[in-house]
This record gives structure tokens, C-alpha cells and sequence, in this order.
């Protein structure tokens, strides 16, 4: 993926509301660029201490009411915990930084409504993409430009390629103008199956502020690539971080609705609606993992360099088997081998894509 190039300075992405005296404005982006300086744009003379520059800890919690169209699969509730750990990587050529994020002591349940429509005791289940290993690279102002390391993660028991808005929800990319705040601002993440379909999703929603750390957001969904289409409306709160100790974010609150439309090789077409409501939290800071990289180099190769950790783990993307792994279609993890299988033959045909 090539990133966009970027000219001239880069200014903080926050704004007050436009009723502000501007010494507040003032004082308002002078605490943002101190909170950025501790995310990703280090000094130079920290650049030889990288490993001790600490994870952003969150709470992750979320609930996924999931009804299907095309597909004998009654509707569910998938509820997922866990802790997402977020920490600098590297900074690239053209000033854009990476993050490693983590996907820690995850967790999930299936819940389902019994026969007289009262909702039954929910399931545990695997969580999902637990311990998975991904690199985001973004602008400073939270623009995303790639999410590498995702793929291994897709499909079956993992499902990451459907919690996408993991990567819009912890680099959320704020409006830097007033008139960008009041008309439909466009952010958008890529989600890309390594041998498979790849997608982006676009965001294009108004912005409101009261106060420098809190902003809202509504507005529209769409997405496209490959066999896949997405369309619906998100909904959020991001509180952000504002002192020098302060991470860039500090919350991010959600309610999202989407349809998910997958069109498969035989013909085969289903339908997903999927209701996404829940938080994701600051939680505290831990060590993160040591690197096996280059401190600093101003090469193409460098950008292009996987990203390896010191115990051996690499974060790189791989083939998909896609009739196995089904990515974007979320089947629910307490289903027997035998009915997922007469799902995978439903959508697939003889099994194979």
C-alpha cells in the first residue's frame, strides 16, 4: 500500500468549538503536541532507549448482535473482552509512525434466545485473535494508512478481519478545521486478506466538541473490495488525552451498525447485520515487548522491513485458505464441526473457492 504523501508541517488535528476564546484554542493544542510527543515522536536523544518506552494498556468490551440473510444461521449475541496493548514501533520515511498492538487475555461468550424468545444463558467460547500481533502505520493525526499482520488473525476463532474498527476506534482521525468538523469528514481503514479480499471502509461523519478532550461523532459507513461490500452508520465519543503524561487517547465509546454482504464464487450471496455497541478504555501502561530492529534508517527497504520482535514473532501477513476461513463471515464459535461445515458447503458450494 503506498501512503500518502504529506507537505509542509504537520499540525495537531484538534479544534474547539468556535465560540472559544482562542487563548484557550491555544493552550488546547499546545497540550495535544506534548501528549503526541509520548506516543510516537520521540526525541532523538530517546531514539537509543526504545525498549523502554512503555504499552498504552485498554479495556476492550463489546457486544455483536449478529442476524443473518442467505444463510440458515439464527441470530446471536457475540460479547467480547479483553485488554488491546498499544506501543511505538518505528517512525517512517515519510513521517507517518507504527504501533504494535496486542491482543491480550481475550475473551468472548455466544448468547442466543431459547424457544420462547427470552434470552438464554450465553456460552463461553474462544476469544478471539488472542495474543495476535498487528502493525499499524498512521499519520500523527490518526490517519491510517496500512494494518499489517492482520490476516493470520482472520477467519474462524479469530474473526479480526470483522473487528475492524479496532484500528479507526484506538487512531481515531479528528477534523482539523471548523469546517471540516460541520460538514461530512472522511476517515477510512484498510482491512486486507493477504490472497483474498481487500477492503477499505470510509467513515464520513460530522464532528462536535464542548471542551478540547471530548468529541462526538455520526455519520455514515461504506466499504468495498474484492467479494466483499459494507454499508451502515457509526456512532462514538473519543475523550482524549490532554497533559504532558496524558496518552493521545483515553476513551472511545461506540455504537455502529453495518451490513456486511459477502458474494461468494458459486454465487452464493449472505447478509449480515451486525450491531456493535461497547467501550474502549485507558487502563494503564506495562512494559512492551523488545524489538528486533533497527533503531532509526532512512531507506525504502526500512519501511518495507517486517516488523520483528527480539523473542522470534514476526508481524507479517500470509495466504488465507478463504473457503476454511470464511473472512467476513462471522459464524458463531459454539456451533459443532459438523454444522460449520454444512455452513461452509452452503456458502462454497463443493467446499472450495
Amino acid at each position: 500500500m503506498v501512503a500518502k504523501e504529506r507537505s509542509g508541517e504537520m499540525l495537531p488535528s484538534v479544534r474547539i468549538s468556535p465560540n472559544a476564546p482562542s487563548r484557550a484554542l491555544r493552550a488546547a493544542l499546545a497540550a495535544w503536541g506534548a501528549s503526541w510527543m509520548l506516543v510516537g515522536c520521540l526525541p532523538k536523544e530517546s531514539l537509543s532507549r526504545r525498549d523502554e518506552v512503555e504499552a498504552d494498556l485498554y479495556a476492550l468490551a463489546l457486544d455483536m448482535d449478529v442476524r443473518t440473510e442467505g444463510l440458515d444461521l439464527p441470530p446471536f449475541r457475540w460479547h467480547v473482552d479483553g485488554t488491546v496493548a498499544w506501543s511505538y514501533t518505528r517512525t517512517f520515511r515519510d513521517g507517518s509512525l507504527g504501533h504494535l498492538v496486542r491482543l491480550v487475555d481475550t475473551s468472548a461468550t455466544i448468547g442466543r434466545s431459547g424457544a420462547t424468545g427470552a434470552p438464554g444463558a450465553p456460552v463461553a467460547v474462544r476469544g478471539p485473535a488472542d495474543g495476535a500481533l498487528v502493525e499499524l502505520r498512521a499519520f500523527p493525526d490518526g490517519q491510517l494508512l496500512a494494518v499489517t499482520g492482520g490476516s493470520a488473525w482472520t477467519g474462524g476463532g479469530d474473526h479480526l478481519e470483522v473487528l475492524d474498527l479496532l484500528w479507526p476506534l484506538l487512531s481515531p482521525q479528528l477534523p482539523s478545521s471548523r469546517a471540516e468538523a460541520a460538514a461530512p469528514f472522511v476517515t477510512s481503514w484498510p482491512t486486507w486478506i493477504e490472497g483474498g479480499p481487500k477492503v477499505r471502509t470510509r467513515l464520513d461523519a460530522s464532528w462536535k466538541t464542548s471542551n478540547p478532550s471530548t468529541w462526538s461523532y455520526d455519520g455514515s459507513l461504506s466499504g468495498q473490495g474484492g467479494y466483499v461490500a459494507i454499508a451502515g452508520q457509526a456512532s462514538g465519543t473519543v475523550g482524549l488525552g490532554t497533559g504532558a503524561e496524558s496518552p493521545r487517547l483515553l476513551s472511545h465509546t461506540f455504537d455502529w451498525s453495518r451490513v456486511v454482504t459477502t458474494t461468494w464464487a458459486g454465487g452464493k450471496t449472505v447478509k449480515q447485520d451486525q450491531h456493535i455497541v461497547g467501550s474502549l478504555r485507558h487502563a494503564g501502561r506495562a512494559p512492551a515487548p523488545p524489538l528486533d530492529m533497527p533503531i532509526a534508517s532512512d531507506d525504502v527497504a526500512a519501511d518495507a522491513r517486517a516488523l520483528r520482535l527480539r523473542d522470534g514473532r514476526v508481524v507479517e501477513d500470509g495466504p488465507v485458505d478463504l473457503a476454511s476461513a470464511l473472512p467476513f463471515l462471522l459464524l458463531p464459535d459454539d456451533l459443532t464441526p459438523e454444522e460449520v461445515a454444512r455452513l461452509r458447503s452452503a456458502v462454497t458450494g463443493a467446499g472450495s473457492m
